[in-house]
Formats: structure tokens, C-alpha cells, sequence
């Protein structure tokens, strides 16, 4: 097995590239920086699994990601953070990642994870509660404005004062947050922010 790693921190990824050539399956283990990089040295050769920082510099794993698969349609992408937060891993899951990592895996970790992937099948960090990540899924269907609001309305808006932050009538802002309230399966204000924050919606759009 061939395996690239792409992280824009050089200590960490010099520790990772050497932790990764010393399980038994890998044959070869290559580290690239950014996004770039990490095409070049698909262009040198062909890899089977690819660890991908989500946080890049100037790009996210996300982005990143849609270059990788065009390259090599057969590639194996993990997504690799230190932020194990529900929302972060059901995106990587839904934009298609393979399998869900955390910086703070350790060797035995890894080598379960590339193992899995190995034999076509996705694999989550044991650090993570995969019944947990069902309670983000309702989010799915929250719309951008939908967002905007929930996070004015965790801010402390007023319905008046969000309909003239967003130049939207006061009847539209009634009805997001009746939609919000619905999606969410909250009965009250109290109720809503609650389910926000432990969504984890506001700290990532923060």
C-alpha cells in the first residue's frame, strides 16, 4: 500500500510519515504539503490512500478532496483533524472521505484504519461515538438562511432586528425560525439555542 500524507504542519507530518512506514502493509509513504504538492506527487506515482488535513493554510481537505478523486478516481481518502467535532465528520463523510481520523490516534489506530480501507470498508476513529453523529443529521437540511438565523437567534437577536440585519421582511424571519424550530425538534427559544450548541452549528460557522 502506497500512502500520501497532506498536512500543512512539517513536524507533525514528518512524525505521522514515520509512524506510517513502520506499519507492516505500507510499502512506500509520501508527505505533501498542500493541495499542489499533493498532486505533483500524484503525478510520480500511483497511491492508494491518501490522509488529508481537513485545516489546511489557504485551503481546506474539503477542497483539496475533489482534486484528489479527479486525479485518481480510485483513491481511498481519509480525512485527518484535530477537531472531532459532529458536524466537521459527517461533512467528510457526506462529501464522500473514505474514513475519519484524529491527529490524536495513535500507530495502532492507523494501522486498523488503513486496514479497513484496504479491504473497502470505511472506518471511523474509535475516539468518536458513531451513535452520536445520527444527532447532527437533522441539520442536513438547514438551508444557508436558516443557518444565518439560528446564529442571529443564538446571538440574542430580536426577529425585528434580524429582519433589518438581512433586509428580510418580518413574516420571512417568523418563518425560518418556525422551520428552525421544526427541523431541530425544539419547543421553545430556551430549547433551540440548546440544540445548537450542542449540534456544534455555532462554533463551526463562528
Amino acid at each position: 500500500m502506497n500512502v500520501l500524507l497532506v498536512d500543512d504542519h512539517l513536524l507533525f507530518g514528518e512524525a505521522l510519515k514515520g509512524l506510517v512506514e513502520s506499519i507492516s502493509i505500507v510499502k512506500e509513504v509520501k508527505f505533501a504539503s498542500c493541495g499542489d504538492a499533493a498532486i505533483a506527487e500524484m503525478e510520480k506515482m500511483k497511491f492508494d490512500v491518501v490522509l488529508l488535513d481537513i485545516s489546511l493554510v489557504n485551503e481546506t481537505g474539503f477542497d483539496v478532496f475533489p482534486k484528489l478523486i479527479s486525479k485518481q478516481k480510485d483513491i481511498k481518502v481519509i480525512a485527518l483533524t484535530s477537531h472531532g467535532d459532529k458536524w466537521t465528520i459527517n461533512k467528510a463523510l457526506d462529501n464522500g472521505f473514505h474514513g475519519f481520523l484524529l491527529k490524536s490516534d495513535g500507530r495502532s489506530e492507523i494501522e486498523v484504519a488503513l486496514l479497513s480501507i484496504a479491504d473497502s470498508k470505511p472506518y471511523i476513529s474509535a475516539q468518536v461515538n458513531v451513535e452520536e453523529l445520527q444527532k447532527v443529521s437533522k441539520t442536513d437540511a438547514l438551508t444557508d438562511r436558516e443557518m444565518q438565523v439560528l446564529k442571529a437567534i443564538c446571538d440574542g437577536m430580536s426577529t425585528k432586528e434580524i429582519a433589518n440585519n438581512f433586509f428580510i421582511s418580518i413574516k420571512t424571519v417568523e418563518t425560518h425560525r418556525a422551520n428552525l424550530h421544526n427541523k431541530l425538534d425544539a419547543k421553545n427559544i430556551n430549547e433551540l439555542i440548546k440544540k445548537a450548541y450542542s449540534l456544534n452549528i455555532i462554533p463551526l460557522i463562528d
